[in-house]
Protein backbone atom coordinates (compact mmCIF):
# COMPACT_ATOMS: atom_id res chain seq x y z
CA UNK A 1 0.00 0.00 0.00
CA UNK A 2 1.17 3.82 -0.76
CA UNK A 3 -1.67 5.33 0.28
CA UNK A 4 -5.12 4.76 1.92
CA UNK A 5 -7.76 7.66 0.46
CA UNK A 6 -7.44 6.88 -2.42
CA UNK A 7 -6.58 3.21 -1.93
CA UNK A 8 -3.53 3.18 -3.91
CA UNK A 9 -0.74 0.34 -4.23
CA UNK A 10 2.52 0.40 -5.84
CA UNK A 11 4.58 -2.47 -7.07
CA UNK A 12 8.49 -2.34 -9.09
CA UNK A 13 9.39 -4.34 -12.42
CA UNK A 14 11.72 -4.29 -15.25
CA UNK A 15 10.63 -2.08 -18.18
CA UNK A 16 10.84 -4.85 -20.54
CA UNK A 17 9.04 -7.35 -18.16
CA UNK A 18 5.35 -8.63 -19.52
CA UNK A 19 4.12 -7.17 -16.57
CA UNK A 20 5.13 -3.67 -17.29
CA UNK A 21 4.49 -3.48 -21.14
CA UNK A 22 0.69 -5.00 -20.10
CA UNK A 23 0.11 -2.10 -17.72
CA UNK A 24 1.50 0.38 -19.73
CA UNK A 25 -0.58 -0.48 -22.75
CA UNK A 26 -3.92 -1.47 -20.86
CA UNK A 27 -3.81 1.14 -18.25
CA UNK A 28 -5.41 -2.08 -15.94
CA UNK A 29 -3.94 -4.60 -13.83
CA UNK A 30 -4.49 -6.92 -10.64
CA UNK A 31 -2.61 -7.90 -8.06
CA UNK A 32 -2.85 -11.40 -6.77
CA UNK A 33 -1.61 -11.88 -3.23
CA UNK A 34 0.23 -15.62 -3.48
CA UNK A 35 0.58 -17.54 -0.22
CA UNK A 36 4.07 -18.88 1.03
CA UNK A 37 2.59 -22.71 -0.42
CA UNK A 38 2.72 -20.97 -4.27
CA UNK A 39 6.56 -19.18 -4.26
CA UNK A 40 7.55 -22.45 -6.32
CA UNK A 41 4.96 -21.64 -9.13
CA UNK A 42 5.81 -17.82 -8.77
CA UNK A 43 9.58 -18.30 -9.57
CA UNK A 44 8.91 -20.36 -12.24
CA UNK A 45 6.42 -18.29 -13.87
CA UNK A 46 8.84 -15.41 -13.35
CA UNK A 47 11.64 -17.58 -14.99
CA UNK A 48 9.73 -18.46 -17.85
CA UNK A 49 9.19 -16.50 -21.05
CA UNK A 50 5.40 -16.34 -21.61
CA UNK A 51 3.21 -14.36 -23.05
CA UNK A 52 -0.64 -14.09 -22.91
CA UNK A 53 -2.97 -16.86 -21.10
CA UNK A 54 -1.99 -20.13 -22.46
CA UNK A 55 1.55 -20.00 -21.61
CA UNK A 56 0.14 -18.92 -18.00
CA UNK A 57 -1.71 -21.98 -17.55
CA UNK A 58 0.84 -24.21 -18.63
CA UNK A 59 2.33 -23.17 -15.87
CA UNK A 60 -0.04 -24.23 -13.33
CA UNK A 61 -2.34 -21.27 -12.84
CA UNK A 62 -5.75 -20.93 -13.38
CA UNK A 63 -7.39 -17.85 -14.68
CA UNK A 64 -10.69 -16.51 -13.62
CA UNK A 65 -12.14 -13.12 -15.04
CA UNK A 66 -11.47 -10.23 -12.82
CA UNK A 67 -14.90 -8.26 -11.70
CA UNK A 68 -13.97 -4.19 -13.27
CA UNK A 69 -11.08 -4.63 -14.75
CA UNK A 70 -9.79 -6.33 -18.04
CA UNK A 71 -6.99 -8.76 -16.78
CA UNK A 72 -7.77 -11.85 -15.27
CA UNK A 73 -6.95 -13.17 -11.50
CA UNK A 74 -5.38 -15.95 -10.55
CA UNK A 75 -7.65 -18.39 -8.80
CA UNK A 76 -4.70 -20.15 -6.73
CA UNK A 77 -4.68 -16.53 -4.90
CA UNK A 78 -5.99 -15.84 -1.67
CA UNK A 79 -6.79 -12.36 -2.36
CA UNK A 80 -6.81 -10.02 -5.93
CA UNK A 81 -6.61 -6.32 -5.87
CA UNK A 82 -8.18 -4.89 -9.16
CA UNK A 83 -6.58 -1.90 -10.20
CA UNK A 84 -6.42 1.15 -12.76
CA UNK A 85 -3.28 3.12 -13.29
CA UNK A 86 -2.69 5.89 -11.64
CA UNK A 87 1.28 6.52 -12.37
CA UNK A 88 5.14 5.47 -12.85
CA UNK A 89 8.24 6.19 -11.99
CA UNK A 90 11.42 5.23 -13.52
CA UNK A 91 14.74 4.08 -12.63
CA UNK A 92 17.20 3.44 -15.14
CA UNK A 93 15.37 0.06 -16.67
CA UNK A 94 13.04 -0.50 -13.80
CA UNK A 95 9.69 1.33 -13.40
CA UNK A 96 7.58 1.48 -9.85
CA UNK A 97 3.81 1.50 -11.43
CA UNK A 98 0.79 2.91 -8.83
CA UNK A 99 -2.45 2.27 -9.35
CA UNK A 100 -5.76 2.75 -7.45
CA UNK A 101 -7.95 -0.06 -5.85
CA UNK A 102 -10.54 -0.29 -7.39
CA UNK A 103 -11.91 -3.57 -6.61
CA UNK A 104 -10.72 -6.02 -3.58
CA UNK A 105 -11.64 -9.51 -2.93
CA UNK A 106 -10.24 -12.33 -0.41
CA UNK A 107 -10.57 -15.69 0.29
CA UNK A 108 -13.50 -16.01 2.95
CA UNK A 109 -11.19 -17.72 5.20
CA UNK A 110 -8.90 -14.66 5.31
CA UNK A 111 -11.42 -13.14 7.00
CA UNK A 112 -12.10 -15.76 10.05
CA UNK A 113 -10.29 -15.86 13.08
CA UNK A 114 -8.15 -13.21 15.49
CA UNK A 115 -6.09 -10.95 13.23
CA UNK A 116 -3.37 -13.24 13.64
CA UNK A 117 -5.23 -16.04 12.45
CA UNK A 118 -6.14 -14.54 9.62
CA UNK A 119 -2.95 -13.40 8.37
CA UNK A 120 -1.01 -16.97 8.98
CA UNK A 121 -3.55 -18.21 6.81
CA UNK A 122 -3.31 -15.58 3.97
CA UNK A 123 0.55 -16.23 4.32
CA UNK A 124 1.24 -13.30 1.64
CA UNK A 125 4.72 -13.90 0.01
CA UNK A 126 7.03 -10.74 -0.53
CA UNK A 127 9.60 -10.70 -3.02
CA UNK A 128 13.19 -9.81 -1.55
CA UNK A 129 15.51 -10.42 -4.35
CA UNK A 130 16.44 -13.07 -6.99
CA UNK A 131 15.16 -16.48 -6.18
CA UNK A 132 14.65 -14.98 -2.27
CA UNK A 133 11.12 -14.09 -0.97
CA UNK A 134 9.96 -13.65 2.77
CA UNK A 135 6.70 -13.49 4.99
CA UNK A 136 5.15 -12.30 7.45
CA UNK A 137 6.61 -14.19 9.96
CA UNK A 138 4.71 -13.42 14.04
CA UNK A 139 1.86 -10.95 13.37
CA UNK A 140 1.68 -8.29 16.00
CA UNK A 141 -0.12 -5.56 16.99
CA UNK A 142 0.46 -2.48 19.33
CA UNK A 143 -2.53 -1.65 21.44
CA UNK A 144 -3.31 1.78 21.72
CA UNK A 145 -2.02 3.53 24.74
CA UNK A 146 0.90 1.40 25.36
CA UNK A 147 3.84 2.94 25.00
CA UNK A 148 7.04 2.39 21.99
CA UNK A 149 10.67 2.26 23.23
CA UNK A 150 12.37 5.07 21.29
Amino acid sequence: MVALKPAIVGFGCNLEHQTARNVLSTKEFVINVPSEDLAENIWRTGDSEHEGAAKLEKLGWTLVSSVTVAPPSVKECKAHLECVYDSDKRYGDEIWIFGEIVFACIDERALQGSQKQRYKYLSPVFYLEKRTFGTLGDVQTIKVGQSTPR
